[in-house]
């Protein structure tokens, strides 16, 4: 694990690139929407097919069903990234199941984005998401919490070290206790891969425009990156000083 700069060891214009290049990753993630498009794993150097598989098998298990894999096109502080996904989706067709083992291939160009999020080996990596009929969202991963909670959303981290089934079941519970004070609110039924794609979208939408309406990281999630607490608030007061310049010079 890198260690965390203070912002005392980091020059003013240092903190001017920095910011800027973390202004390339966050407008990648107010994108409304991303690509997916079905592929073969074969396609994907280094994935954990075991995994995949044995996760896939599991999940069988409970009666879910494989819809398929798919690559889910994304922009990774200003580096393409395409991600491998296999889709599995719940008996009721309500949660749709991510399984993806994240290899980030050029660490080095990401090292002022992510600076200690690294694997050498990448992340197996399990999201369950469960979409409501007012457009809200429970979701379970198995990732640590790199970004603030947006509004319509709860979620909850779970560490990867967990059984398939404890994640299973932690989700089902996140969403009684959701639902417990919301008795009109009804899970929205997915029928196949192409509703689960647009379900994520309608998630990747929800969150982009509360990105795009405070048009920085905050100092939390920069701290979640890896950045120490002092530079974190000195770069996300740079990429708010770096975005009102630019919209002045658009009005």
């Amino acid at each position: 694990m890198n260690s965390r700069a203070s912002s005392s060891k980091v020059s003013p214009p240092e903190v001017a690139r920095i910011a800027s290049e973390l202004a390339l990753a966050f407008d990648q993630l107010c994108i409304p929407s991303h690509d997916y498009a079905p592929v073969q794993a074969t396609s994907f150097a280094g994935l954990d097919l075991r995994w995949y598989n044995r996760v896939t098998a599991t999940l069988n298990g409970f009666g879910y069903r494989a819809l398929g894999d798919m690559q889910k096109d994304v922009v990774v502080a200003a580096e393409y990234a395409p991600w491998f996904l296999r889709v599995v989706l719940s008996t009721d067709g309500t949660t749709p199941v991510l399984l993806s083992h994240i290899v980030l291939r050029h660490q080095l160009r990401l090292r002022n984005f992510f600076k200690t999020w690294v694997w050498d080996r990448g992340r197996h990596t399990i999201l369950l998401s469960t979409e409501f009929s007012d457009g809200s969202f429970c979701e379970t991963s198995t990732n640590p919490q790199l970004y603030d909670v947006a509004p319509g959303f709860m979620e909850q981290h779970l560490p990867a070290t967990l059984s398939v089934h404890t994640v299973v079941l932690r989700h089902r519970q996140l969403i009684t206790r959701y639902l417990r004070d919301k008795p009109d609110l009804k899970p929205l039924p997915l029928q196949g891969l192409q509703d689960v794609i647009a379900s994520l979208n309608r998630a990747q939408a929800r969150r982009a425009a509360e990105r795009r309406a405070r048009a920085a990281f905050s100092e939390a999630e920069l701290w979640r990156l890896g950045h120490s607490p002092d530079l974190a608030t000195a770069l996300s007061a740079k990429m708010r000083q770096q975005n009102e310049l630019v919209a002045s010079k658009l009005t």
